[in-house]
């Protein structure tokens, strides 16, 4: 996640940290143990991550991280903007506001949080304080989001190898791909961006490349 002053928030997946760097790529936080995963539980003095997948901020500065990209238990954490534990919620499951993998997150300019729960083939939506607002279901995975204005949301789907467009009540209003190697398909549709023109950027983490696609 990078904000309007360049600021860079960062999650890394493999070695259970977040940090939070300015624009040359200098850490102003870290939190979690480098290698280390496992609970955050303040009252046992437990700090740390488990598989930390994505992070978004809220319209105060209190960011959240989602985490559980395989093995790692999937929930959502609360943080202060200063870094202070806050809260945090979701379990391993398939009911409403449990997750398979908590895979990516995003929060609307109403400060509702999106969190795709890849396997589970839906996005959960809650207030700030975890309560759950509602669900949207698809018929492939959720792999990343990208919140382009309150009305319209970007996803990709991984193995079914698209990049569709949401309404503001979830429903696709259009999609683009298919699985294969040529332009236009994909390995894996990961992570998406969009730039100043809304051109669409597609990381593809099996066939290793990043497509553009540009607004017509």
């Amino acid at each position: 996640h990078i904000e309007q002053d360049g600021t860079m928030w960062v999650t890394d997946v493999a070695d259970h940290q977040v940090m939070k760097l300015d624009q040359d790529g200098n850490v102003l936080m870290t939190l979690g143990t480098k290698g280390q995963n496992g609970e955050w539980d303040e009252a046992a003095g437990s700090r740390l991550f488990d598989q930390p997948n994505d992070i978004a901020l809220d319209g105060a500065g209190n960011f959240y991280v989602v985490q559980g990209h395989g093995p790692g238990e999937p929930r959502v954490l609360k943080f202060s903007p200063d870094g202070q534990f806050v809260t945090q919620w979701g379990s391993r499951g398939y009911g409403p506001g449990e997750f398979w993998v908590a895979h990516a997150i995003e929060i609307d300019g109403d400060d509702i949080v999106h969190v795709a729960d890849r396997e589970n083939m839906r996005i959960h939506r809650f207030d700030t304080d975890g309560n759950l607002l509602g669900i949207w279901d698809f018929d492939a995975m959720v792999c990343a989001m990208y919140l382009h204005d309150d009305d319209h949301m970007y996803i990709t789907t991984g193995f079914d190898g698209q990049v569709a467009k949401l309404a503001d009540d979830g429903k696709v209003i259009g999609a683009i791909g298919r699985p294969g190697r040529e332009n236009g398909q994909f390995g894996e549709a990961h992570a998406l961006t969009l730039d100043g023109e809304d051109n669409v950027y597609v990381s593809d983490v099996i066939l290793r490349r990043i497509q553009k696609f540009q607004k017509q």
